[in-house]
């Protein structure tokens, strides 16, 4: 079998954040689309995207590998909730899901799939899906079975907090539970996980009565650090001190060279001007506390 994530018209409306990268490559809560759906289903997961992007995001064969001779699966790379994908996959094949007008995911056959891949390519889903429903068993998602999809960039933070909880089956399976007995670090819930190799160091707050805690290995959690669920952060990441992090959560660390650091920015350090002149092109300023003269 083969699974095929796809990007659909609706990428337009995210143009500002996938210009370099298809949107099933946007991350919210715990994975990708593509990871997620390569996790749930144990598959390798192919990216079908925009032309430019397809000779990075795309399989090394190109569109050729994606005919496989074998049933395919079809996910839509705006979905952000695949508690339909099992059920996909029991279905016969030639089934297609919808929702609200949109093409969710389809299971099909070879020559089904050779037929809308062409329109695919070219993200015409809603071609794809017209097509689709000439020739397969439609099913329409509605109401609470309807997924959470992404349709514009502020999706991704609106439905982060959800979706971690949503993916607690998939991390909980792959990320121990944390025990500790360093009494620095202080937990608050059950649903706290770290992998190997994570360093925390403490004094520190875990508080996932809110929300479950994903800490990937090689991430590192500074000391003064409270970390409410739910909150996942990835390997190889860095959680700076609560007050740098307080109002830009998951901004890279740029405590470089002089400057004073607050939330998150670095801010040169006000420079005091004297009461002496400042030349210009435009004529002499002259500085004091009480006036500005223009000399020309």
């Amino acid at each position: 079998m083969t699974l095929i994530v796809f990007e659909d018209e609706h990428w337009r409306n995210l143009a500002v954040i996938t210009q370099a990268r298809p949107v099933f490559e946007l991350r919210c809560g715990g994975y990708t689309v593509r990871e997620r759906a390569a996790a749930m289903t144990g598959m390798a997961a192919l990216g079908m995207a925009r032309a430019h992007l397809m000779g990075y995001y795309g399989p090394p064969g190109g569109l050729a590998a994606m005919y496989s001779g074998e049933p395919t699966v079809l996910v839509n790379g705006r979905c952000l909730g695949l508690d339909w994908l099992p059920r996909l996959l029991a279905e016969p094949v030639n089934t297609v899901y919808l929702a609200d007008g949109d093409l969710i995911g389809a299971r099909l056959t070879p020559a089904l799939t050779s037929a809308v891949l062409y329109y695919l390519r070219d993200q015409q889903a809603a071609d794809a899906r017209d097509e689709l429903a000439r020739f397969a068993r439609v099913v329409e998602l509605c109401g609470a079975d309807a997924p959470a999809r992404i349709v514009y960039p502020w999706d991704l933070i609106g439905q982060s907090g959800e979706q971690i909880v949503r993916d607690l089956p998939l991390l909980s399976a792959r990320l121990p539970a944390y025990v500790s007995n360093d009494p620095s670090v202080v937990l608050r819930g059950t649903s706290i996980f770290v992998g190997p190799g994570a360093r925390l160091d403490g004094p520190l707050v875990l508080d996932a009565r809110d929300g479950p805690i994903f800490i990937e290995g090689g991430a590192h959690i500074e000391p003064f650090s409270f970390i409410q669920g739910p909150a996942y952060i990835g390997a190889d990441r860095q959680r700076p001190h609560p007050w740098r992090d307080e109002h830009w959560p998951g901004l890279p660390d740029r405590r470089r060279g002089g400057g004073q650091h607050r939330t998150g920015l670095l801010e040169q350090a006000p420079r005091r001007i004297p009461g002496s002149l400042v030349a210009r092109r435009m004529g002499q300023h002259r500085c004091d506390d009480h006036q500005l003269r223009l000399e020309k």
